[in-house]
């Protein structure tokens, strides 16, 4: 894996063959900063705060502070993914221009309390796990995900998520659909 643009570029991502882990394939990861960057939601990325929930080791956090983000909170709660992650924010963070990271343990167990929600939210929970609707409705509970925000929902391909039924404190703007996953833009409903 590696970084795909931004100051960062052709960086590569420290991963290993650990099946707690299924990181974003680069295909997809390209194809959600073009909606970022050129689509919908343009000029949104720069300056942005961020979070990487069930982040694994970071590669779309990391490809947000690459093309501009602000501010990353990165959630991992398996601790060995979560020492790779840490040694691919030094590798990524260790230039003065990029931003700042967090990164927390669990996000089911205590998102942060803190008075600024996010401008971008990408939640990708294992497969055929309820664990994204439930940590978008603790982020929610914390105002941490607010109508301003943008999240970025990725779901296994057949997932019937896609009609935001289980998210009803979500509004869908758009879906994806990309080789072996679906990819859901929405705003908080409130």
């Amino acid at each position: 894996m590696r970084i795909i643009g931004g100051k960062r570029r052709g960086t590569k991502i420290l991963s290993a063959q650990y099946n707690a882990c299924k990181p974003t394939l680069d295909s997809t990861r390209e194809s959600i900063m073009n909606v970022l960057e050129h689509g919908r939601f343009k000029g949104y990325l720069r300056g942005a705060r961020v979070a990487d929930v069930f982040a694994g080791y970071g590669s779309m956090g990391l490809e947000m502070l690459s093309r501009g983000a602000r501010h990353c909170d990165f959630f991992e709660k398996d601790r060995h993914v979560r020492s790779i992650l840490k040694r691919n924010i030094q590798k990524i963070t260790a230039h003065k221009d990029m931003g700042t990271c967090a990164i927390f343990n669990d996000a089911l167990r205590r998102p942060p309390r803190q008075s600024i929600a996010y401008d971008i939210i990408f939640f990708d929970a294992p497969y055929k796990t309820t664990l994204n609707r439930r940590a978008c409705q603790l982020f929610c509970g914390r105002n941490l995900i607010t109508k301003n925000s943008i999240v970025i929902l990725q779901m296994e391909k057949d997932s019937s998520a896609t009609a935001l039924h289980d998210f009803l404190h979500l509004k869908k703007i758009e879906s994806r659909i990309l080789p072996g996953a679906n990819i859901l833009y929405c705003r908080g409903a409130r």
